[in-house]
């Protein structure tokens, strides 16, 4: 199940995909220039609002695995530490585009599992030099024959994804 982690303007973390809440509420706005309760107002759907990642971890709890994306700059420690503070019992594996995040997870749990998405062909060792991980997420249209060999040479588990970067 995968979990896309965004800030609010006063720092709760939400699960929400696009930066901006247009497309999936009835609301407009950057979610980072939103304040919790203000997304609380938005219906996404059915009388839904806008999940907490607390509680979409709760909700996930003895059921499922969790694949946590970090979507915006300074937002990994805080979801680490979310996440540790849940109690969530299945595994979790942080992903993200922005591989400085991976890395600052990783400086505060080196076990963690962390995964590393890319756009395009990565070369021969910028994916674990940039964000030290043992998985990448392959753009579809990049997980070509020349790809996938270079990625287990450097001894990387691999994934094919659709590209989730530009909302």
């Amino acid at each position: 199940m995968p979990l896309l982690a965004q800030r609010t303007r006063d720092g709760r973390l939400v699960v929400m995909h696009d930066a901006l809440v247009d497309r999936t509420t009835d609301g407009s706005g950057l979610v980072c220039e939103m304040t919790w309760d203000e997304l609380q107002l938005l219906d996404a759907g059915a009388g839904e609002r806008v999940p907490s990642v607390e509680a979409a971890l709760a909700a996930a709890n003895g059921h499922t695995g969790v694949m946590l994306e970090v979507k915006a700059s300074r937002t990994g420690p805080g979801l680490y530490r979310v996440v540790q503070a849940s109690g969530f019992a299945g595994p979790v594996v942080y992903t993200s585009f922005l591989h400085p995040e991976i890395l600052a997870i990783r400086s505060i749990d080196p076990l963690a599992k962390t995964m590393a998405l890319i756009e395009g062909a990565p070369s021969s060792t910028a994916v674990r030099c940039d964000a030290n991980v043992a998985m990448v997420g392959l753009d579809h249209d990049s997980a070509t024959a020349e790809v996938i060999p270079r990625c287990m040479r450097q001894g990387l588990r691999y994934g094919s994804i659709r590209s989730t970067n530009p909302g």
